[in-house]
């Protein structure tokens, strides 16, 4: 019969679709093969239909969910389905076992489908809070699952004077409660980590699952605990969890309560014999109950005499407390009633079990009542304010306050200001006089109140009558009333001091009372699991056999085979390693291939085999399949010892089993034991068992390599010795290594096991090199995790954070089955609000992981923002919630830690920055960006000339563009050797051209100066290294400009900016409030909440942002909107100058603002296609709208470095695939390679350096290096090419989803594409477009008919097995160094084994390599099967690899001040700690102060001073003398900083670079803005006056003179409430209407008219209004005849340009709101120059 065949997920359709498991399920699709069987399952709402005893589950194919199809593996060696690498499989499968359950077990799983839901729900591999981010977004479907299986257990409700009311959506026995109370269970865990990092959004999932879980349920569940038998009941943890309170998962009764323990404690106060009590709890009494709030007082109710009903519907009231009750509570304690009342006690405490104290106190107030009869309980119902016991003046006052007259007199208007002064003071004489007489009232009244009170009177003796009160009665109820407010909290204070004060002296002597109590339960409890205790098996039942305590103890099956791989004939010979040299870093260079040389020679001393399927033996699948049959037996009788040494032979074994409360075993049940079994003869016989299970695994994969010859390499590997579990290491010393080989199907290398063992054993910090693809996170990371989560210490591993989910979602699935450790992150970041109650609560959560045995998975960005955050919160004064957060930094102190790519991690890059202090504007203000844009209009427009005078040795520029638009890929070049002179050279050409359009008017900023002063500002703004200053001998207007346009041209920061790449290392933020420019970690990759430390290359790379990205369609509305708020002539000379650029590229239509209609939306669309990247429109966007409100500095900032993530208190291993960065590493940790791999270097460039890697190709100089050249280089390739490692980030102009649709276009032969998309999550896209995670995809375990794309980003770290025969294309980037060259070529694994890469350059990288090329022709290699019989010479590998060694030495050398400032405010910060003691909160504000480090914000200091190139060891030191004063001690006595100077001068003796550090590279995370609600009373509405020119208005416009008197500035602001104030003694006059704005009689305060034009005449100047303005405008035949009209713009900063080149007079400035005096320097080109 023939067979129908997948492409898609490998093997045929099986014949027989049962599977023995999901019994009824009525779609899916059972795929098999010879050695693996897959079942496909439709993702889709389930429903159950019963008929009689069988029952159907169908699938909703109508509405499939995403992912539309879930994959699962047939573990037929451990009886269970195998979902995907992604929880949301496993709920769903748990879902669908629990919906196809029946009362007898399923014959695949042995277990009920109930039984195998319940294991799956409470399997690590579900739990554990495991998401991308704190904003991860696939929980809501992890969410939608829960609720579903929530609801498959009893739905039981009760309603008044009704019966309870069950709905069994399953039948009875297999609706289990338990599903309900797990669903919540891992629902709370999503609640409880989303709230961690502020954010509520399952709150309504939880409260859904509350309502499945209340008491009924919880009832029925003990009810029927007996029914389901050992394997379906709760654990003691998750019966404890099913009583707590249905409450917010964040409360803090919840951390540790028990109800029943709380009980137990309480009635122990009243039953148990005072000397067994516990030692005596002092509650704060009084501080509970004297609050401000009510307080319920004496009772005439006895409640400890109503029934257990009314109690509970007592205690169940929300709005009733223990504080209500505890008065209350205490009557009856001295009431004789102690069996009464110890049973009330014990039942309240199941309500309250966080009170406990307070209850054990009354229990010992009843049994001691004699003692405490002395002291009754006030007679008084209810205390409103029971803290509130003396006099309060405060409160008399405000009584009083509340009935006194009220002055209601209006003020009088007058027709003469004579009159109206006259008017005005008499008027605040009555006011005055009234206010007088109000106080003076106030006092008599407060202190007849003090002298009744301290007379002891409950009541005021007198009447308040007087002529100030409105009311004497009701105040004199009111002062009544408080009075007696007073006297019951008096009262109800001395009656609780006299019982706190007994209850403290009281003696324990007494007799203990014989006195028994029997609780009252529904029925007897049922016994816990643990009680059922089995008869140990006798000796001889279970005496070992020598074979399995061998196979224990040794690890090694009885069967199975392994094999040798071929070795090499012919003479292993070294060949010449030859490298070009870099002299300008000799003594870096020389530490850097020194090694490499060595290792490069240990290297071939090794083995270098080159396998194929024809090496190995024809009959080798014959062997390895008898090999595989004997292993079957040897399992076989393997596991029916464990089962004859579980079931026992006693009659009591037997009838358990029969009676179905003891489980059969199953390997998923009797693996685990390993881990905690104590019978070290059980133990070994499991142990052998898992041994045979391991090697049938094996050679099952064997067999299923044997079916693809292009896995030969991964065969031999497997085929290895040392491949055969357990070389090295004993599964009795490492049980859990074991459990991890089996239940993830693969075995533990020689090597593997000997850095695990290493790293686990060290007990110092230190770092392990093993090569790339040798299973360091795959296998080696989960082995720790395994070993060393125990319990004892908290786990914490650190990884990459564009790996963090994908490494975590790994291990979740690795650690998460047999061996349970469940994987959780720890988040912290600035904008999280972080108070004592969350510090305490992450402290929870945090030994709740270690407790458990489970692991963190945390970033370094992470971890850095808690080093910052604790100190913070310090600095702002919150010292509880700091204290909390220094008291979790010390528990993580006492973690062991590991750190997975180490080199990377420890880097100097990796420092967080926190701003402290009140934010304010950059110095300069606008200028700041003013003059950036006008730089970089220079520089767009000179860009053409220097391309053709340098052409591409310096300048890249694409042809083509338009004059009014940034050209699109102008950057600098960033050369290398000789193309550096030209680069140079280049750069001082644009910096004269920059400065002459300043100093010619070019641009809108101009600048007037004598020669002179024209020298000094060219030497000051070009000259670097100067010593004279130049600067102050300008003028002080023109300095700022002088500082800014140094900075940006002769400190480099323009250069800085040009050179870097846009989309790669800058960007905008896609998600992100602030749109500033912010650092990129790679190509579209924005670092989360951070931006540039150097404010003037966040403004040049904000400006290039949006020059090159252009604006959004929201942003050019702003744009629209903030002209439409001009006037119309200024909107129209702005947007018309914006059109008169673009010419016809700007329709006809759109040219004339008043054609314009913005509320046309296809007119808007249209706008913003053709304005979007106009420079002059960003100009006007940035300057208005962005850097007013974005351009921010502060004054103090505090730091985090990579050296706060290794500490010399704990200890913390790492690892990395290369040691490159051990040059730059931290004092507290070292580099120590084993001795047996240290040849890791030299393999990797041995098998990279082989002849089918050489080939290269360079693009020519025109070609723009992006991701359409990319793909069109792809295309012209002889050899197919399935990989493409884009590790210089070539593919700019794409994202990763276009460029791989476009590439599988091309390609009829592949059928998907892999690639990295949002939150750095696999992904996989077929040729119909559709997108799915590759963990979800057929292609998860078969990638041989997919292409794969890697970005930038993900060239390290990530792992996929490739068929051998794969090649792969890898793009060079600017600045690649050797650990990223060889990390991305090592992305394929059998790299000189069976996979290829090959090189793109771009035509800068390309000259580049080429000035690198070594002296020698080419490297000798070995070429051919292994052998050096036939010998070929590389031409491009040996350049390519050398320039990649001149790189990483000179990032070396630029960031070893870095390194050495990031080592110095390590100590510093240290220091702090060691004078300051965090938990005395008096120090925490020093402790801030210690560490907080001054922010340089101002322009003198960050660009007055020469910027000298000195060896960096003298500009170390002198940076280290600035802080002396941190350490209160010398430099020389610093132990440390000695090794830093040490090995700086070491490496950088004769390196130079500038004495002032330009740190751009500082990334920031920002506070976040706190939006302030405030409440303005606007001013009443009123009727504006009609404009009206003033007679000789045009007069004096026209002739410039005029007979017409005009008012005097002072009548401006005459009818104001300040007008008395303005006495004004200038030559100034206002017209009439200027001053009459509204027609209304009043105050103007809130209409008065702005000041905005002045008409000048040659006598006299009138401020005018904008109305008159217009009128006398067209009045003017020529500029400067008779008169002029001046336009008024107030100056905030000194040096801001002015609006008019008209001179105004002071007068005029100061009355239009200037805060400065005006500048003569500066001056704009046009009257409409920015506004």
């Amino acid at each position: 019969m023939a067979q129908i065949s997948s492409t898609e997920f490998g093997g045929s359709v099986a014949m027989n679709q049962n599977f023995g498991t999901l019994v009824g399920l009525k779609h899916g699709l059972l795929l098999e093969s010879p050695h693996e069987t897959k079942l496909l399952l439709p993702h889709a709402a389930v429903c159950r239909y019963d008929k009689g005893n069988h029952c159907t589950v169908h699938l909703d194919l109508s509405d499939l969910r995403d992912p539309a199809l879930f994959v699962y593996s047939l573990r037929a060696d451990l009886w269970e389905l195998r979902g995907q690498r992604d929880r949301v499989a496993s709920l769903y499968l748990a879902m669908l076992h629990a919906m196809t359950s029946h009362v007898l077990r399923d014959p695949f799983t042995l277990q009920t489908g109930t039984e195998r839901a319940v294991s799956l729900l409470r399997s690590a591999r579900v739990r554990g809070n495991l998401c991308s981010g704190p904003d991860d977004a696939e929980q809501g479907m992890e969410q939608s699952i829960l609720l579903e299986i929530a609801a498959l257990s009893p739905n039981r409700q009760i309603e008044k004077n009704r019966p309870e009311v069950v709905s069994f959506p399953l039948p009875g026995l297999c609706a289990h409660e338990g599903l309900a109370f797990l669903a919540r269970d891992a629902i709370v865990e999503i609640a409880e980590h989303q709230h961690l990092v502020g954010v509520d959004c399952c709150l309504e999932a939880v409260q859904e699952c509350n309502e499945l879980c209340g008491e009924l349920q919880q009832r029925a569940y003990a009810r029927s605990r007996d029914v389901y038998g050992l394997p379906g009941c709760l654990t003691d943890e998750e019966e404890a969890s099913m009583k707590a309170s249905n409450l917010p998962v964040w409360r803090e009764a919840l951390a540790d309560s028990d109800g029943s323990e709380a009980a137990r404690s309480v009635a122990s106060s009243v039953f148990l014999p005072l000397q067994a009590q516990l030692q005596l709890m002092k509650p704060a009494l009084k501080d509970i109950l004297l609050t401000k709030e009510p307080l319920q007082g004496f009772s005439k109710d006895c409640l400890e005499d109503a029934p257990i009903s009314d109690w509970q519907n007592t205690l169940s009231q929300s709005q009733v407390s223990l504080r209500d009750l505890w008065i209350g509570l205490y009557q009856a304690a001295m009431r004789k009633k102690e069996d009464k009342f110890g049973l009330l006690l014990a039942y309240t405490a199941f309500k309250w079990p966080d009170f406990t104290g307070y209850l054990q106190m009354l229990g010992t107030i009843c049994v001691n009542r004699e003692m405490f009869m002395h002291w009754t309980v006030p007679q008084h119902a209810e205390y409103e304010k029971p803290d509130q016991r003396g006099f309060n003046p405060r409160q008399v006052r405000s009584i009083i306050q509340n009935h006194l007259k009220v002055f209601d007199e209006p003020r009088p208007q007058m027709p003469t200001r004579r009159e109206q002064e006259q008017a005005d003071v008499e008027f605040e004489k009555r006011r005055n006089k009234h206010e007088q007489s109000c106080a003076e009232t106030c006092r008599r009244i407060e202190s007849r109140v003090h002298q009744a009170f301290i007379s002891w009177l409950r009541k005021i003796p007198y009447d308040c009558q007087d002529e100030m009160i409105t009311q004497p009665a009701s105040l004199k109820d009111e002062l009544n009333n408080l009075m007696e407010q007073w006297w019951k909290a008096h009262e109800l204070h001395e009656f609780l001091t006299g019982v706190v004060e007994t209850y403290a002296a009281l003696e324990f002597q007494r007799p203990s009372p014989t006195l028994e109590v029997q609780l009252h339960q529904a029925q007897p409890p049922c016994p816990a699991k643990h009680d059922f205790s089995l008869p140990e098996p006798s000796p001889s039942e279970l005496e070992p056999l020598r074979l399995e305590e061998e196979q224990w103890e040794t690890g090694q099956p009885q069967s199975g085979m392994s094999m040798d791989p071929p070795s090499c004939s012919g003479q292993r010979r070294c060949p010449e390693l030859a490298l070009w040299k870099d002299e300008k870093y000799a003594a870096i260079n020389k530490a850097l291939q020194e090694p490499l040389q060595a290792s490069w020679e240990l290297a071939h001393k090794e083995k270098m085999n080159q396998i194929s399927h024809d090496y190995f033996p024809r009959n080798l699948e014959k062997n390895l399949q008898d090999a595989l049959e004997e292993v079957l037996v040897d399992r076989e009788d393997a596991w029916k010892r464990v089962v004859q040494a579980l079931e026992g032979r006693g009659r009591l074994d037997d009838l358990v089993r029969r009676s179905g409360l003891h489980a059969r075993p199953t390997p998923l049940t009797v693996l685990p034991r390993l881990l905690s079994e104590s019978d070290g003869q059980l133990k070994e016989i499991i142990g052998s068992f898992a041994v045979s299970l391991r090697a049938e695994q094996r050679m099952r994969r064997c067999l299923r390599l044997m079916q693809n010859p292009d896995m030969s390499v991964w065969l031999a590997k497997e085929l290895q010795p040392s491949s055969s579990g357990c070389v090295g290491w004993s599964p009795s010393e490492y049980p859990g290594w074991l459990l991890l080989e089996v239940d993830n199907d693969f075995c533990i290398r020689e090597h593997q096991a000997m850095v695990a063992k290493e790293m686990i054993c060290a007990n110092e910090n230190q770092l392990l090199q093993l090569n790339m693809g040798e299973g360091k996170t795959a296998v080696i990371v989960p082995m720790l995790l395994a070993a060393l989560a125990d319990g004892s210490n908290l786990l914490r591993i650190t990884v990459l954070s564009s790996l963090c989910f994908s490494n975590s979602a790994d291990w979740q699935l690795k650690l998460g089955g047999l061996l349970g450790k469940k994987i959780y992150p720890l988040y912290c970041r600035r904008d999280l609000h972080i108070d004592k109650v969350a510090a305490q609560r992450m402290r929870r959560y945090v030994e709740k992981i270690r407790a458990g045995g489970h692991v963190v998975v945390t970033v370094p960005e992470h971890r850095l923002s808690l080093e910052n955050k604790a100190i913070e919160l310090a600095w702002k004064g919150d010292e509880e919630a700091s204290r909390e957060l220094h008291l979790l930094l010390e528990d993580l102190k006492r973690a062991r830690d590991i750190v997975d790519e180490s080199d990377d991690i420890f880097h100097a890059k990796y420092q967080l920055i926190y701003t402290l202090g009140n934010c304010r504007e950059v110095d300069g203000g606008s200028l700041r960006w003013r003059v950036a844009a006008c730089v970089l209009a220079s520089v767009a427009k000179h860009a053409a000339t220097l391309a053709e005078t340098f052409q591409t040795n310096a300048i890249l520029l694409e042809p083509g563009g338009v004059e009014y638009e940034f050209p699109e890929s102008l950057r600098l070049t960033s050369g290398a050797t000789d193309a550096s002179t030209t680069q140079a050279s280049c750069y001082q050409h644009l910096c004269k051209l920059i400065v002459d359009d300043f100093l010619n008017g070019a641009h809108q900023i101009s600048v007037r100066l004598r020669a002179d002063e024209r020298v000094s500002f060219e030497r000051s703004v070009l000259l670097a290294e100067l010593h004279d200053e130049p600067w102050l001998q300008l003028p002080a207007e023109i300095q700022p400009l002088a500082y800014l346009l140094r900075g940006l041209l002769s400190n480099e920061v323009l250069l800085l900016a040009l050179t870097k790449r846009y989309r790669v290392e800058y960007g905008v933020h896609s998600t992100a409030a602030c749109r500033y420019a912010v650092p990129y970690r790679a190509k579209d990759v924005a670092a989360e909440r951070t931006e540039f430390g150097h404010p003037d290359v966040a403004i040049l790379l904000t400006y290039l942002t949006y020059y090159r990205g252009g604006l959004e369609e929201a942003y050019v509305k702003e744009v629209l909107d903030k002209l439409a708020q001009k006037t119309q002539d200024q909107a129209a000379a702005i947007y018309e100058e914006w059109t008169s650029e673009m010419g016809d590229d700007m329709p006809s239509e759109l040219r004339l603002w008043s054609g314009i209609n913005l509320a046309d939306p296809k007119l808007v669309r249209e706008m913003v296609k053709k304005i979007r990247k106009h420079r002059r429109v960003v100009d006007f966007w940035l300057d208005q709208i962005v850097f007013p409100l974005e351009a921010k500095c502060f004054d103090q900032k505090l730091v985090s470095t990579a050296w706060d993530l290794c500490r010399a208190d704990h200890v913390t291993t790492g690892f990395s695939g290369t040691d490159d960065a051990s040059l730059l590493l931290l004092l507290t940790i070292s580099q120590k390679n084993l001795r047996d791999l240290n040849h890791t270097n030299g393999i990797v460039l041995r098998n990279l350096l082989q002849e089918e890697n050489d080939a290269y190709f360079s693009l020519p100089p025109s070609a723009a290096a992006n991701g359409a050249s990319l793909l069109a280089e792809i295309y012209k390739s002889s050899s197919p090419i399935n990989v493409v490692l884009d590790s210089g980030a070539w593919a700019t102009d794409m994202t990763n989803e276009e460029l791989a649709q476009k590439w599988l276009g091309s390609r009829n032969d592949m059928e998907a594409v892999v690639y990295f998309g949002a939150g750095n999550r696999m992904l996989v896209v077929n040729k119909a477009g559709l997108v799915t995670p590759l963990a979800l995809s057929p292609y998860e375990t078969n990638l041989q008919k997919c292409l794969i794309y890697l970005d930038d980003i993900h060239t390290r770290g990530s792992d996929f097995r490739l068929s051998a025969g794969t090649r792969a294309a890898v793009t060079l980037g600017r600045g690649m160094q050797k650990d990223k060259l060889v990390q991305t070529c090592m992305r394929m694994r059998l790299l000189g084994n069976g996979h290829s890469v090959c090189f793109y350059a771009s035509d800068e990288v390309d000259r580049q390599i080429k000035a690198c090329r070594p002296p020698s022709s080419g490297t000798v290699v070995p070429r051919g099967k292994g052998t050096l019989a036939s010998r070929g010479k590389l031409h491009h590998l040996p350049a390519i690899l050398s320039w990649c060694l001149a790189n990483t030495a000179k990032s070396t050398a630029e960031k070893l001040p870095y390194w050495a400032s990031q080592g110095m405010t390590q100590f510093c910060k240290k220091r702090a700690y060691e004078r300051f003691n965090y938990q005395d909160a008096d120090e925490l504000g020093l402790l801030a102060d210690a560490c907080a480090q001054r922010e340089v914000i101002a322009l003198a200091e960050m660009y007055g001073h020469g910027r000298v190139q000195e060896p960096i060891p003298t500009v170390v030191e002198a940076m280290y003398q600035q802080r002396q004063q941190c350490l209160d001690c010398p430099i020389a006595v610093a132990e440390d900083i000695c090794k830093i100077m040490d090995h700086v001068e070491e490496l950088g003796a004769n390196v130079l670079c500038a004495a002032s550090l330009l740190h751009e590279e500082q990334e920031r995370e920002l506070e976040a803005e706190q939006e302030e609600e405030t409440q303005v009373e606007r001013p009443a509405a009123a009727v504006p006056a009609a404009p009206k020119l003033s007679r000789g208005l045009v007069e004096l416009a026209f002739l410039g003179h005029t007979e017409e008197t005009f008012l005097s500035l002072d009548s401006a602001v005459q009818q104001t409430t300040f007008g008395h104030l303005a006495s004004w003694s200038v030559e100034l006059c206002v017209t009439p209407d200027f001053v009459k704005t509204v027609a209304d009689k009043g105050h103007t305060d809130h209409y008065l008219r702005p000041v905005v034009w002045l008409l000048q005449g040659r006598a006299k100047q009138v401020v005018i209004s904008n109305f008159e303005a217009e009128a006398v405008a067209r009045t003017f035949r020529k500029e400067g005849d008779c008169a002029q009209l001046c336009l008024i713009v107030p100056r905030i900063w000194a040096y801001q340009t002015l609006a008019s080149s008209v001179p105004v007079p002071l007068a005029v400035e100061v009355f239009a709101g200037c805060l400065t005096t005006p500048s003569a320097t500066l001056w704009p080109k046009s009257a409409a120059s920015w506004d």
